[in-house]
């Protein structure tokens, strides 16, 4: 099955040297494997970010893809992606061509409540600039939103 997605983040990693990146995408995926308890399913889009969008205006242009794969037990949910962003704007400071990897565990505590556990990692290939990886404990709030436009 075929669909077409909209990405808009915020994110703040210091480990990878980033203060605050804005980040947005949009693209088409299709779903390659769908079963009882999960899927895969791959991505393809243009995306842009501002790396530094507290003192900068640059934005850099990527072509982005990516595969993701999501599974359910009874105890718990997983979840890997493996995304890579080939930079397509012209190069100012450094290339910021990457991929990323993301491993999440997720554990149901209530009804709404969850605890995930989860490891990243930025790798930089062909430059001067160090990956970065992170390790994570958050606590997840699973409702609707109840937005009325």
């Amino acid at each position: 099955m075929l669909y077409n997605f909209t990405t808009l983040s915020f994110r703040r990693n210091t480990r990878a040297g980033v203060l605050l990146r804005y980040h947005y995408n949009q693209g088409l995926g299709l779903f390659l494997l769908d079963y009882k308890t999960g899927h895969i399913n791959t991505e393809l889009a243009q995306a842009f970010d501002m790396s530094d969008y507290l003192n900068d205006t640059r934005k850099t242009s990527y072509i982005k893809g990516g595969l993701y794969w999501d599974h359910d037990t009874r105890w718990f949910s997983t979840k890997l992606e493996m995304e890579y962003f080939y930079q397509i704007s012209e190069v100012v400071e450094a290339n910021q061509t990457r991929t990323q990897l993301m491993a999440e565990v997720i554990v149901p505590v209530k009804r709404r409540l969850s605890i995930i556990l989860g490891y990243e990692m930025e790798v930089y290939p062909g430059t001067d600039r160090q990956d970065a990886d992170s390790r994570y404990l958050l606590l997840g709030w699973n409702q609707p939103l109840s937005w009325k436009l």
